[in-house]
């Protein structure tokens, strides 16, 4: 079983409002980076192989190998089946700038981490569930975000409902 999605997206805020610019992972080094929860507990990482990050034209990519003999991936794969868990956020050393009353990333000198969580680090961000003999498109990945946004106004229905 495999987790996919993007990290980051460009043009889109991080949970501190800090819009992520064109450009700011070139060049960025990827070699240590690991996909982790938000207590640092390991999932995988480059070194290991389990973890593939790559970036694009829309921000930077990941492919995370999901090692089930270890004891706490199968309630990862649950959370992230059922929709606990549709975060991901990226730690690393930042280099930010003010243009027009905005906090740009301009750029990531490195990332060290991908923070998969229940809380939605930055915006556009996104993950799924991919079975290992399934071909990833980037086209699947990018439909995530519709799949997303659809779950989020069925849950606001839902509580108007309530009310």
């Amino acid at each position: 079983m495999r987790a996919a999605g993007y990290a980051l997206k460009y043009g889109y805020r991080n949970n501190k409002g800090w819009v992520y610019k064109e450009g700011c992972l070139e060049g960025t080094d990827l070699s240590e980076t690991k996909a982790i929860d938000t207590n640092g507990m390991p999932f995988g990482g480059v070194r290991n192989g389990l973890l593939e990050v790559r970036t694009n034209d829309r921000g930077l990519l990941f492919i995370l190998q999901l090692h089930e003999p270890l004891s706490y991936i199968p309630d990862l794969i649950e959370n992230i089946r059922i929709s606990n868990i549709t975060g991901v956020g990226v730690r690393g050393n930042y280099y930010k700038s003010i243009e027009d009353e905005h906090t740009l990333v301009t750029k990531l000198s490195n990332i060290s981490g991908i923070v998969i969580s229940s809380m939605n680090e930055n915006e556009g961000s996104n993950i799924r569930l991919f079975q290992d003999d399934e071909i990833l498109f980037t086209e699947e990945i990018e439909s995530l975000d519709n799949e997303i946004k659809e779950k989020e106004v069925l849950r606001m229905d839902i509580e108007l409902c309530d009310l």
